[in-house]
This record gives structure tokens, sequence and C-alpha cells, in this order.
């Protein structure tokens, strides 16, 4: 996939993400992308992984891992969270 789509999360963002899922309560949907969200963060305290290489670790498709991060550029971390 071509990383058109640059997530950079803020220490708030990041630190909202972790909560949700380290908690592991709430829609299973909502915490898959929480967990996409925190592996593709480019920013100084995230791995910047490809999408090849969380689809691998979550077990999911890049397609999905594409979307989320689209998503979240367009829509900003509540619109990538909620569908």
């Amino acid at each position: 996939m071509n990383k058109k789509f640059i997530v950079r999360l803020s220490l708030e963002e990041r630190n909202t993400l972790e909560s949700l899922a380290t908690k592991g309560r709430g829609a299973a949907r909502k915490l898959t992308r929480a967990r996409i969200l925190l592996k593709a963060d480019c920013s100084p305290l995230g791995p910047a992984w490809s999408d090849e290489q969380i689809s691998d670790a979550l077990d999911l498709g890049a397609i999905t891992v594409h979307r989320v991060r689209r998503s979240f550029v367009e829509g900003g971390l509540e619109g990538a969270l909620v569908r």
C-alpha cells in the first residue's frame, strides 16, 4: 500500500488509545482500530510500522489497515474509531 495517509498522534491521542487498548473493554472493532493507530503512529513516540507489518501482527488485511489510516487522516481520532 502507498503510505499516502501518515498517522501522527498527539500525546493526548496516544494516551487515549493506549488506555483504550490496555483496558480491553469496548467493541472489538474499536479496540482493533486503536491498536492499528498505535502501531501506525509516525510521531517520535510511535513505532511507525508499515501496513504489512501491522496486518501480520494483528492478523488483519492490509486494506483494513489502510482504511483506518485514511479514516484517521480525514476524520480525526473519533472518525477512525467510530464508523
